[in-house]
């Protein structure tokens, strides 16, 4: 059984190593999490999509109901990208305008050039960052329209050096800025709510072994254990609905509940309508996109904690069997007197040893 579980887990990692198309993955990690980013510069990925969307004079086009598949595709319009001098130099021109060279290193300019700029790691441009600047001779001065505008040809070739618009570039970096800020939130929500879940009932298990912790749980332990629906704790609710929980299983849900409803309420910034948010139309169009991603991710991140319960041997389950249940039963009920044939009551059986489970 371990096996075939094993293999299936193995054969989903393969098919979704192949299914991520021909640009490998060389970090990973959560966003905003240890200085993990998508778009490293923002201007560089704002100056690369304000044209990567123009048709090439390289550009194959692939027909519909044809043979070939999409990483081949992408891995064409990567070999054309690398060598059609018009694109890069356009996205060069625009990073020389808009990237300050006060907080934008050189460095980071070529590692973005070598990574991003053909779509493909696999395959690196004919010219550098520098050698592309080195090789425009005149200052561009046709300015490219913004693919998506009301008039602008969708059938346009890139075939020269041209500028695009402050306003287009600024737009299209802020829509990333924005789209990077609600995924770092999406990834402190979700891993504070994991761990949270995680971590509760752990710590409260272990806070029963300290030695000054034992009188307080023997405090709260009457107003913890009853069942929340009258006298079912151990027998089921009708219907076939299940058990009822505890009073402390219902403050741990309810934890949990309201963790939900404050990740999903609050940290919401919207670039509507300050700018124009190039993916949507209008503010609640933005607003409920973030929502309905954040909704996602902390649905993932508590599956973990969902499959740790459903299990037999949970660790987050305390460690009270239904034998220990007994023993400890039998330790807080006081020994009846030992009979004896000489008449009257004998010694007292000693007390049963303490159950330090429950």
């Amino acid at each position: 059984m371990k096996n075939l579980i094993l293999g299936l887990v193995l054969s989903m990692v393969a098919w979704l190593a192949s299914a991520t198309g021909p640009v490998p993955v060389t970090r990973s990690g959560l966003a905003g999490i240890a200085g993990f980013t998508f778009y490293d510069p923002y201007c560089g990925h704002g100056c690369f999509r304000s044209f990567s969307p123009y048709t090439l004079s390289c550009s194959s086009v692939v027909s519909a109901g044809g043979h070939t598949t999409a990483d081949e595709a992408a891995h064409r319009l990567a070999l054309c990208r690398a060598s059609h001098f018009p694109y890069l130099s356009s996205i060069a021109w625009c990073m020389h305008l808009y990237c300050p060279k006060e907080s934008v290193r050189a460095s980071r300019i070529e590692t973005f050039w070598e990574t991003e700029i053909t779509g493909d790691i696999q395959v690196l441009p004919q010219w550098s960052y520098g050698e592309v600047l080195a090789n425009i001779t005149e200052p561009p001065t046709e300015v490219a329209p913004p693919m998506g505008m009301p008039g602008t040809d969708r059938d346009m070739v890139l075939n020269r050096t041209m500028l695009t618009t402050y306003e287009n570039w600024y737009e299209t970096q802020e829509t990333l800025v924005y789209f990077f800020r609600e995924t770092a939130l999406e990834s402190y929500y979700g891993l504070s709510l994991c761990l949270t879940a995680f971590a509760l009932p752990i710590a409260l298990t272990w806070l029963g072994y300290l030695p000054f912790a034992t009188r307080l749980l023997g405090r709260l332990r009457p107003w913890l254990y009853p069942s929340v629906v009258g006298t079912y704790h151990d027998r089921p609710l009708p219907f076939l609905i299940g058990n009822a929980p505890t009073v402390g299983q219902s403050a741990y849900i309810a934890v949990v509940v309201v963790l939900n409803l404050v990740f999903l309420s609050v940290g919401y910034k919207t670039l509507w309508p300050h700018r124009v948010m190039q993916w949507y139309a209008d503010r609640y169009q933005e607003r409920m996109a973030y929502f309905m991603w954040r909704t996602g991710v902390l649905a993932f991140c508590q599956m973990p904690v969902l499959f740790l319960f459903s299990t037999r041997n949970s660790p987050l389950l305390p460690s009270c069997t239904p034998s220990s249940r007994s023993c400890c039963t039998r330790a807080r009920a006081p020994t009846p007197p030992r009979w004896s044939p000489a008449g009257g009551s004998g010694a007292a059986s000693p007390p049963s040893p303490p159950c330090s489970s429950c």
